[in-house]
């Protein structure tokens, strides 16, 4: 049995079999195939498309072929990536609309950019956050959604500080605890489906600390109920 035709994709360099499932069809080309394979042509067309709906109404987009421009070395790290907005951010200012270095590169440089200018990147902040109050709002509303625990965490280390009280804990931290507990409430033992309170077993009302060690999880009724009462006394309390 005869093997299958082959043909090198000219964009990304990759012999593939010369089937309708690599190749679309061109009765223009010599072999009846297109040029590009499959995966190169989707690419392209995607990034094609990302860059019409994102470029501003001035923006001259001419340049773009169907074909063109399939594939993009990142400047820093010299890997060759998808040139799409998958990988690479959009920026007018650039050939092809894409930034030179990738994403991953970009969110190294611009971490290392804010621990090098602490004051800067603070006031950057919240310029863009005055600037753009309904983007942060949803932004750290789906933070919220998507980090339930974390958001626990923050909030109880926050009502700590408001309380200058001593300590506080990290998320690592608390999911060591839940785990410990194996996602059972402290108080009523009970095992919680859903994102567990971290309750402070003497209370930051009557002087108690926010480190992990005073942290333990309960249930949302337990955590209600015992509220700033001593754990002794919550405990004698349920067992009346």
């Amino acid at each position: 049995m005869d093997s299958l035709p082959v043909k090198t994709c000219t964009k990304c360099k990759v012999e593939k079999p010369a089937t309708k499932e690599y190749f679309h069809k061109d009765s223009t080309c010599q072999s009846g195939w297109d040029y590009s394979c499959k995966m190169c042509v989707n690419a392209a067309n995607k990034l094609k498309n990302s860059l019409k709906n994102t470029a501003s109404k001035d923006q001259d987009l001419s340049d773009i072929k169907s074909y063109g421009y399939v594939f993009k070395v990142c400047t820093v790290c010299k890997t060759k990536l998808p040139g799409t907005l998958d990988f690479f951010y959009f920026s007018k200012n650039c050939k092809h609309s894409l930034t030179p270095h990738c994403k991953a590169c970009h969110r190294v440089q611009a971490q290392r950019w804010r621990i090098a200018n602490p004051e800067k990147a603070t006031a950057r902040g919240r310029a863009w956050e005055r600037a753009n109050p309904e983007k942060r709002k949803a932004s750290c509303k789906a933070y919220r959604d998507a980090n339930p625990e974390k958001e626990s965490a923050n909030r109880q280390n926050r009502r700590a500080r408001l309380r200058n009280a001593q300590g506080s804990f990290t998320f690592k931290e608390w999911r060591a605890k839940v785990e410990q507990y194996k996602g059972r409430c402290h108080w009523c033992g009970k095992k919680i489906k859903g994102a567990l309170h971290a309750d402070h077993l003497i209370a930051l009302a009557v002087g108690g600390s926010n480190g992990i060690g005073n942290i333990v999880p309960a249930c949302a009724a337990c955590n209600l109920r015992k509220s700033s009462k001593m754990p002794w006394d919550f405990m004698e309390g349920r067992l009346l």
